[in-house]
């Protein structure tokens, strides 16, 4: 994420300057010591001019190429920063960038091949978080709305139902930099880190520089950074999106976590500000209908309808040795009569799924028409709501290359041209378990 800026105040002038298209990014604090643990930030202006060499500490850090290419459909390139496609004409991407971004191309993965069938738009109108720069970093959120529509799959957004606990695994998204004050990665990386816990997050910063907007993550020499700015920070088991890369200190630093702007917090904001900008009540998608997984791993989507009374139900599900893997408190189900539907990639076996309902009466048939669905792969594994306190099934998980394939073709409609100049799908070798060709 983020750019170097502890420097004396004539650089700092010049970060900020025109001349560098720099904007206001960095925490209101005491100045600090130059030196390794310098503030930072993704904006990528500074990174090629020879006086910030060794100045900048690196990119996504010890990440790897995203594999397949294009599988997250709604990666946004903006140049100096990266965005996330939350509607067909809308773009989530962080209030600092909001003087460098010009253009921004959905589709692409390598930026120097050119065959890539990417989308490229204009911006119609740029919306910064109103309460962005009353305090430093906080309210690092910017919303763009295209000058078309994307034929893309937007993300899915935390509206709230994703725990954001200590040791979670998130996953950054950027073409940072590569090396410390280096190159840019042409090539579209990934990294996974873990959430930090709020209070050690001020431990590190100080309780003043970390704010109810944000959300800190890292793992050992892991991290996102310079570059990196306003783009994803997802959730690996949902792949909705959580954070935007914010700002942070050096990279990589194994007391300085990354600091992200969190989606969940601002949910209202985001939602509102999409409506009034696609003249609707559309809001940003927050559900899909599927997700695609990995070899070796199962789509599980969870159907749920509430009864008329809430919020009553939970459940878990529990591997073959009694270790819960996945699970939602019945704070989640707030609303009565509504069907959520959740998407999860779980490795493929055998596990015991649990339903409770804390009445004691079931989601069906005395208070209400509720019930549940357990899917695995498209296939459904179980099903109910007829019960008092709690509901116990067996399910087994068995993926498939083929359903896998099928799952890639839907969610990249378009990925690359093929050589001859037509359309190909999902040529992916080794990704679905052999099948290297799918959509036939």
């Amino acid at each position: 994420m983020k750019f170097s800026t502890a420097l004396n105040l004539s650089v700092t002038l010049q970060l900020l300057s025109p001349a560098f298209g720099q904007n206001r990014a960095i925490p209101e604090r005491k100045a600090m010591e130059r030196g390794p643990d310098v503030e930072h930030h993704n904006y990528l202006g500074p990174a090629f001019d020879d006086k910030f060499r060794g100045d900048v500490d690196a990119n996504i850090v010890n990440g790897d190429e995203v594999k397949p290419p294009f599988k997250y459909s709604w990666m946004v390139d903006a140049g100096c920063c990266g965005g996330t496609l939350i509607a067909p004409n809308i773009v989530l991407s962080a209030a600092h960038c909001k003087d460098c971004i010009s253009s921004l191309r959905v589709g692409r993965h390598n930026k120097n091949d050119s065959t890539e069938d990417y989308e490229t738009f204009g911006i119609a109108e740029k919306v910064v978080h109103p309460m962005y720069g009353t305090n430093g970093i906080d309210y690092d959120y910017m919303i763009l709305k295209l000058t078309g529509d994307s034929t893309r799959a937007p993300a899915v957004l935390d509206v709230g139902d994703v725990e954001l606990s200590d040791g979670k695994d998130v996953i950054a998204i950027g073409w940072g930099t590569t090396s410390s004050g280096g190159s840019v990665s042409p090539i579209l990386l990934e990294v996974e880190v873990d959430i930090w816990t709020e209070a050690n997050c001020k431990t590190a910063y100080g309780a003043a520089s970390i704010t109810p907007r944000m959300v800190c993550a890292a793992r050992l020499n892991k991290d996102s950074c310079q570059g990196d700015s306003g783009g994803p920070l997802i959730d690996k088991a949902t792949s909705k999106l959580v954070g935007i890369v914010s700002w942070g200190s050096g990279c990589a630093l194994p007391d300085k976590p990354g600091v992200y702007a969190k989606v969940q917090d601002q949910i209202d904001w985001i939602e509102q500000t999409v409506s009034e900008l696609t003249g609707g009540p559309t809001k940003a998608p927050t559900s899909a209908p599927t997700v695609s997984c990995n070899a070796g791993e199962s789509h599980f989507q969870m159907v749920l309808k509430t009864d008329n009374y809430v919020p009553e139900s939970a459940w878990t599900l529990k591997d073959s040795t009694g270790n819960t893997v996945l699970s939602k408190p019945a704070s989640y189900y707030s609303q009565s009569n509504k069907e959520y539907v959740d998407d999860y990639c779980v490795a493929d076996g055998t596990y015991t799924y649990t339903i409770t309902d804390t009445f004691g009466d079931g989601i069906c048939c005395s208070y209400g028409t509720g019930y549940y669905k357990i899917l695995g792969n498209g296939v459904a594994l179980a099903e109910g709501g007829e019960f008092g306190q709690t509901d116990s099934r067996t399910v087994t998980f068995t993926s498939s290359g083929t359903d896998n394939c099928k799952s890639w073709c839907e969610a990249i409609p378009i990925p690359y041209k093929s050589p001859n100049g037509g359309t190909a799908k999902c040529n992916f070798t080794g990704h679905c378990d052999g099948c290297t060709i799918c959509n036939q």
